[in-house]
């Protein structure tokens, strides 16, 4: 599906960090929203594409369609445009500027009644809006705007109320460990790419393994025994390549039964691929799964892209996008992390500094994923950057899937 318009999903976690819903956050023509909700027959197939794209994940082994939260103006709201789609996958979020005007209380009951749920967007309770704040199931409060104290004080006056408490535009993790203090049960923002980064910090074995594993992926000169010889240290991960080469979905001539036979068959660019996503995805006590998923995301984006664009290999692109966030998987330094690493000047200062085109590549892929639409250079159109997001978010669903299978 093409759509000249920018979505972005922001994540939403519980306390355990597990993704319970995405905020679909647009930037688009005003009616973009009319149209897309509208209960006609085209709409809501656009609509329904739209919600499997954006909000699908797959996940400790099963498929799952998370809730989307979709911002609703007033004039939305009164205009009973609501898309024919099961009311467990949307949550109705009330933009900050609708007023507790007796139509829009009585559509908000209307709507709780008939079993959505609703939740109040960038909150801040003012006389006049307890009717409101009676019928939300949802509180979101924003952690940028009130800082701590405000946050503290209007989180005293809203726990009278049944609603559940939203903490927003969280940055860091210092900032969701305060909001989760303060009683917050859900989270949202892109702390997660952004850890606390600890100095003098060592890595554990296995990302060590994963580090060693991506520095001999990326060395153009390295043979095939000696890159076997590094998957190998992983004997999980070894066989975890061969089990899924020699499933269904591959559908190969004969059976693989070593990482040799596999780059021969394969070539070492699609393993390369398919090594990187396996190694990211592997369960972590430590490692909610959103991260590698937003960075394999960025990864097939920056990919996609460099299609595009036609000045960028993609596996370049691909590569470039994945190491660009491992300072969020790892919680060091990045450019701690890329010294360990045999990478061109070029390729290091496109990752560290977003320099050169395959910089550009990085930069518009963040920028698009993380809805910070004012950071996008304006080099590619809105529709070729929707559809690289749309492909890239496609492809991390269902290469997990095939792995998980």
């Amino acid at each position: 599906m093409k759509l000249d318009v920018l979505l972005a999903r922001q994540p939403i976690f519980d306390r355990n960090l597990t993704v319970v819903g995405y905020e679909l956050l647009y930037r688009s023509a005003p009616d973009f929203t009319r149209a897309v909700l509208s209960s006609d027959d085209e709409c809501r197939a656009t609509c329904e594409v739209l919600l499997n794209t954006y909000t699908s994940v797959f996940d400790s082994g099963s498929y799952r369609l998370l809730p989307a939260f979709i911002n609703f103006g007033e004039r939305l709201l009164l205009d009973n445009q609501l898309p024919s789609l099961p009311r467990e996958h949307l949550v109705l979020e009330i933009l900050e500027d609708v007023p507790p005007s007796p139509p829009v209380i009585a559509r908000l009951k209307t709507l709780r009644k008939a079993g959505f749920k609703l939740a109040l967007d960038d909150f801040v309770l003012k006389p006049g809006y307890e009717p409101m704040l009676e019928l939300a199931h949802i509180v979101k409060l924003d952690v940028r705007q009130l800082g701590l104290e405000g946050l503290e004080q209007q989180v005293e006056k809203i726990t009278y109320y049944s609603a559940t408490l939203l903490a927003e535009k969280v940055e860091t993790t210092e900032e969701f460990e305060k909001c989760r203090d303060l009683g917050f049960k859900l989270f949202q923002g892109f702390f997660l790419s952004r850890p606390q980064l600890v100095s003098g910090r060592q890595l554990s074995s296995n990302r060590m393994i994963l580090l060693e594993l991506l520095a001999a992926l990326n060395n153009e000169e390295i043979s095939v025994t000696e890159l076997e010889k590094v998957i190998n240290q992983d004997p999980q991960l070894c066989v975890k390549i061969l089990r899924l080469l020699n499933s269904a979905q591959f559908a190969l001539r004969r059976e693989v039964s070593s990482i040799s036979e596999a780059i021969t068959l394969l070539g070492l660019e699609e393993l390369r691929r398919w090594t990187i996503l396996i190694s990211l995805t592997a369960p972590q006590e430590t490692q909610p799964p959103e991260l590698p998923r937003q960075l394999l995301t960025r990864a097939a984006m920056c990919e996609q892209l460099a299609i595009a664009s036609q000045r960028i290999r993609p596996d370049t692109a691909f590569m470039a996008g994945l190491l660009s966030g491992l300072d969020a998987l790892f919680a060091m330094p990045l450019d701690a992390i890329i010294e360990h690493l045999p990478l061109s000047q070029t390729l290091r200062s496109a990752i560290l500094h977003r320099e050169g085109d395959l910089g550009l590549l990085i930069n518009e892929s963040e920028a698009c994923l993380e809805a910070r639409w004012d950071k996008l250079s304006g080099s590619f159109d809105d529709s070729t950057l929707s559809n690289a997001e749309q492909e890239a978010l496609n492809w991390v669903l269902n290469a997990t899937r095939m792995i998980r299978e």
